[in-house]
């Protein structure tokens, strides 16, 4: 997914000019959706970064010269 919506930016700002970064998982998620406390999960079950099922895709695209 990530690589997917990385290549749709780099069709305007080009290759070389765009970076992204992932954050969360599908089980920090669920559990905000059960109503779980972050206080009942562990610091790695929270900070986990899922290539798969990410919750957020950061993307930083510089302007082609």
């Amino acid at each position: 997914m990530e690589m997917g919506i990385k290549r749709d930016f780099e069709e305007v700002f080009g290759v070389g000019n765009v970076e992204s970064v992932v954050y969360g998982n599908l089980l920090a998620l669920m559990a905000e959706f059960q109503g779980i406390a972050a206080e009942e999960l562990t610091r790695e079950e929270i900070m986990h970064k899922d290539l798969e099922y990410p919750i957020i895709i950061g993307i930083f695209a510089k302007k082609p010269n």
